[in-house]
């Protein structure tokens, strides 16, 4: 028998590491990228593979922590595996339906329109976006400008993590 605990370092491990390697190899170049072009200052890069760190322990715990609770539930597996799908793409029509509630762009063309514009990026509760706004800010060398998002980054990563393994 294994611990409910080593499970889910086990899982959150495993989660990490496929999420990792996707922002290693997708995403951070395109910072550095950005932030060499932009001229941006050495905190910048200091602060971008801990930010993207910290995105990833929200992303990763809270998927952990959903596989953790499906699997306490629903032992089958082919039964996780459809449930989870489902969970996915519920949440995905969730917050879809979210942001048509808020701009008001209900119809189809509306959604459509949605995405193209990107709103999304511009809602200040997705925890990517907080990475986003703080490594705006050290851009332009406002290193108080980008403390609140980092601190927003930091207890998100500790509170999805802790509720994970509860």
């Amino acid at each position: 028998p294994i611990s409910r605990r080593a499970l889910f370092w086990y899982r959150l491990a495993l989660n990490l590491r496929w999420d990792g390697g996707m922002v290693a190899v997708l995403g951070i170049p395109i910072a550095v990228g950005l932030g060499a072009w932009l001229g941006a200052p050495v905190a910048y890069f200091i602060v971008l593979p801990l930010g993207w760190l910290l995105l990833l322990a929200i992303v990763s715990g809270l998927g952990t922590g959903l596989a953790m609770l499906l699997t306490r539930f629903l032992p089958a597996p082919r039964v996780r595996q459809v449930m989870l799908t489902f969970m996915l793409t519920l949440g995905l029509v969730m917050v879809i339906g979210l942001q048509g509630l808020v701009t008001g762009l209900w119809t189809r063309d509306g959604i459509v329109r949605l995405l193209e514009i990107n709103a999304l990026s511009r809602q200040v509760w997705l925890p990517p976006v907080w990475l986003g706004r703080a490594l705006t800010a050290l851009l332009q060398s406002q290193w108080r400008a980008a403390l609140p998002w980092l601190l927003a980054l930091l207890a998100g990563a500790a509170a999805a993590l802790w509720l994970a393994q509860q």
